[in-house]
């Protein structure tokens, strides 16, 4: 494996191929390992992107664990396998520690023969988004996927969908501060909504915001809106 180091978000080539039958502590030993070589607990969403926007999101508190509510906590922990036990049985869980449990199953999955496409990394919502493919026929790889994701990171998954909700929260702001910033240098009027016009020079400079947003935050695909445009925050 490559000792390289890489900064903000990293894409891993996943050469070790830990299994769901290895020992638990030791394959997260060794995934927590690859995520602390990449420095990938420090991740930064919104970093600057040369695209003429700039991100304050930051990673302010994003090493700190998060708080597992404890409801959440009881009611989870019987279905969690033994390697996601050995993450969430201190009530608590890092940014570090949902990569790890990610990048164990994308290790599972293609030791299984399923195809996950690159790239692999923490996004700016601060999830990772797998996209698998599947060779044809090979129906029982479908089955090896849900095992996979059952072993390293389903319970994981739930939980962070919970407790991450205010990292996320800050991107959203953030692209909402981002949206409004490049309206008022292009020209645009929120009251005005240009993503429903028909002008092709107000689609262009609407379009040109989006991308810029997309680029500078890492959440391609997403828009939630601009700040003055009344939508709940």
């Amino acid at each position: 494996m490559s000792n390289a180091r890489c900064t903000g978000h990293c894409s891993y080539p996943l050469e070790m191929t830990v299994w769901a039958r290895s020992s638990s502590k030791a394959t997260l030993a060794l995934v927590m390992a690859l995520v602390a070589a990449c420095g990938s607990g420090e991740a930064e969403p919104g970093s600057p992107s040369g695209t003429g926007q700039t991100s304050q999101a930051g990673p302010a508190g994003v090493s700190s664990p998060l708080p597992i509510p404890p409801a959440s906590l009881a009611l989870l922990l019987p279905e969690a396998s033994d390697f996601e036990k050995d993450l969430i049985e201190d009530a608590r869980i890092s940014v570090a520690e949902y990569e790890a449990a990610k990048l164990a199953e994308v290790a599972c999955l293609r030791t299984a023969g399923v195809t996950v496409q690159e790239p692999v990394r923490l996004d700016g919502l601060y999830k990772y988004r797998l996209v698998l493919s599947y060779p044809a026929g090979r129906p029982e790889l479908s089955n090896a996927a849900r095992e996979c994701n059952k072993e390293h990171s389903g319970v994981i998954d739930r939980l962070w969908a919970e407790v991450s909700v205010p990292l996320y929260q800050r991107t959203i702001s953030e692209s909402r501060r981002l949206m409004a910033e490049c309206y008022r240098r292009n020209g645009l009027k929120v009251d005005e909504r240009p993503q429903d016009s028909t002008d092709p020079a107000v689609q262009e400079r609407y379009r040109a915001c989006l991308t810029g947003m997309w680029a500078a935050l890492d959440i391609e695909g997403v828009s939630f809106g601009v700040d003055g445009d009344g939508r709940p925050q």
